[in-house]
């Protein structure tokens, strides 16, 4: 969906006028592929739907690459325009980083408000009790389509926000170590707290800069650093005062 994004946004905002028209097509274009997928894998367990998305994203970087009149293939895209705010361009990486950070405590901002809606209990019963919701007159097919859908739109914000700041990309941006480092983002930071992909991307940018000085046994450090959070802290860095708590409170009772 990431790089879904990206490229209709370049090609949205080529042909519709700027980037606020790409940004709005990546949304569309991924909310839309994201229902479709969840609606063709519905009856898939976890596990298998897990894999089937991720077997849907290798054949969509395929299909991107050999589709060179859409996206450039390994030659790339260039000439992107650049995002603009009331006429004003946004040429700076600086001005850019700011764009993105307002977008981002936007979508904290409607994650909070969704946390404390209904909608949220209800997609959670849907999710962990589906058979039991059906029973209570809940749709939860209907409610995982819409949530699948909604998540899908935000990746798709992501891949505009990454194509307009870059400037030129290829697919080659686009591998299997992207979806990796995204799960360990959420791995490292806690999937317990919505903040938790937000620190596990704080910890895997600026720990390699940390450990610039020892660069020599930096990959060493690297690995036993997330082995000892993943095994420790099960519920990552967001989850830290939870399993604090836990261990006090086992340790009054013993």
């Amino acid at each position: 969906m990431y790089a879904v994004g990206a490229y209709v946004s370049v090609w949205c905002a080529k042909h519709f006028g700027g980037f606020w028209s790409g940004l709005l097509g990546a949304v569309i274009v991924t909310a839309a592929l994201g229902a479709l997928t969840k609606l063709a894998f519905a009856r898939c367990s976890e596990i298998y739907f897990a894999i089937a998305t991720m077997a849907l994203g290798s054949l969509i970087v395929i299909l991107f690459r050999e589709w060179t009149s859409f996206t450039g293939g390994y030659e790339g895209l260039g000439d992107i325009p650049l995002p603009s705010i009331f006429g004003y361009q946004l040429a700076s990486g600086q001005s850019r980083y700011y764009l993105g950070l307002a977008i981002l405590a936007l979508l904290l901002l409607l994650t909070i408000l969704f946390f404390r809606s209904p909608v949220a209990r209800d997609l959670a019963f849907a999710r962990d009790k589906g058979p039991v919701a059906a029973v209570t007159g809940l749709k939860p097919l209907r409610l995982q389509v819409m949530g699948f859908a909604v998540g899908s739109g935000i990746q798709g914000i992501a891949g505009s926000l990454y194509a307009h700041g870059a400037g030129f990309f290829s697919v080659e941006a686009f591998n299997i170590d992207l979806s990796l480092l995204v799960l360990l983002m959420l791995l490292l930071g806690g999937m317990v707290s919505m903040y938790g992909a937000i620190i596990g991307a704080v910890i895997l940018v600026y720990l390699p800069e940390f450990l610039r000085d020892a660069a020599k046994y930096a990959e060493i450090i690297y690995a036993l650093a997330i082995l000892i959070i993943i095994v420790a802290f099960p519920s990552g860095i967001a989850g830290l005062r939870h399993t604090v708590e836990r261990v006090i409170r086992r340790a009054r009772r013993t």
